[in-house]
């Protein structure tokens, strides 16, 4: 929940003091690949969400062609390859829908994928999680960098300060990279870097610098699609659905991605596998608990392009957790851990 939270802060949280924190953090960040990425609301930048999902009629592209019509596009953060109704899944970031339809456009009659007879949905993905971003979008942001001119004296709200640019790129990349060492590589500043972060905390376009745990002993990764069909029927086991969406998994959270999709308007939810008890479990819960809806199910067998976020979100931060107190009344609300800075912010005015 805050990927630069120093070793008091987490000691006293679990009773240790620094050194043991210290061991404990070093071990863990071994056993399970521990990766410090910042989360960034792309969404103050102007870029919506969407999914392209793609079965194809004879001949599936091998995953060389694959990779090269869309790792070097910096739109595109994720790529599947799945079996079941679908055979591709594409997760890709646009400033809006006709930018987004002349990708398709461009990747199905155009690029590599003309040559294979293929049927492509697409859809907006309101994504409660997020999908960490590849590198390659910094490359897409630079045009929202501010530059001063007659016309734009000010930055607007959908602007960056070069600065602020600079700093999301390298947490993006290393999220406890320090700031003094950014501050003395790009020469802009003692202080600068620290400022800059609350800055974008405050604004929001850092939502936090978390984690993704690379090393898991995952065997394949689930999607479900959730379908109501019956709104009456659905709305009284909805809380169920809601319940089982932030359930803890024994590592990670049960679900690594829950998205509204519209092809058709339902709920997304891709679940790791560990042990294939736990698919036949979820899925057998959701045909027998949720009323209403119709159920899909793809599995994932390749991640070709980009990651998931593996960590354990806490639940109460969630709206799923939000709704089920406030509108449903299932759950009482406890009292949400702060999980602080872990920084203290100096008094540091910055010349914009």
């Amino acid at each position: 929940m805050n990927g630069r939270a120093t070793l008091d802060f987490i000691g006293k949280h679990v009773g240790l003091s620094k050194h043991p924190t210290y061991r404990r953090i070093k071990r863990l960040e071994e056993n399970y690949g521990i990766k410090y990425i910042a989360e960034i609301d792309v969404s103050k930048f102007g870029y919506l969400g969407y999914m392209a999902f793609v079965k194809f009629r004879d001949k599936v592209p091998d995953l060389h062609l694959i990779r090269k019509a869309l790792e070097n596009e910096p739109r595109v953060q994720l790529v599947l390859l799945t079996n079941g109704e679908y055979d591709l899944v594409i997760y890709f970031l646009s400033n809006d829908h006709r930018d987004a339809a002349y990708l398709i456009f461009k990747l199905r009659v155009e690029g590599p994928f003309a040559p294979y007879p293929s049927d492509w949905y697409l859809t907006p993905h309101y994504t409660a999680n997020f999908i960490p971003l590849r590198g390659e979008f910094f490359e897409l942001l630079k045009k929202n960098i501010w530059h001063r001119t007659r016309d734009t004296k000010k930055p607007s709200e959908r602007n960056l300060l070069e600065r602020e640019y600079t700093l999301l790129r390298e947490l993006n990349n290393y999220g406890t990279a320090s700031f003094s060492n950014i501050d003395d590589k790009y020469k802009i500043g003692k202080g600068a870097s620290r400022y800059t972060y609350y800055k974008l905390r405050e604004k929001g376009v850092l939502k936090r610098i978390t984690i993704s745990m690379q090393m898991l002993p995952i065997k394949y990764h689930a999607i479900f699609f959730i379908s109501p069909f019956f709104g009456s029927r659905f709305s009284r086991t909805r809380p169920d659905l809601l319940s089982e969406v932030i359930k803890d998994g024994n590592i990670i959270n049960k679900f690594i991605q829950n998205s509204e999709i519209g092809t058709p308007v339902g709920v997304m939810l891709v679940m790791p596998v560990f042990d294939d008890i736990d698919i036949k479990n979820t899925e057998d819960y959701l045909n027998s608990k949720i009323k209403g809806i119709t159920l899909r199910k793809l599995i994932i067998t390749n991640i070709p392009i980009g990651s998931f976020a593996y960590r354990r979100f806490d639940k109460t931060y969630t709206n799923q957790y939000r709704i089920l107190v406030e509108e449903y009344k299932a759950l009482r609300y406890n009292e949400q851990t702060n999980y602080g800075e872990g920084i203290k912010q100096k008094s540091i005015k910055m010349k914009e």
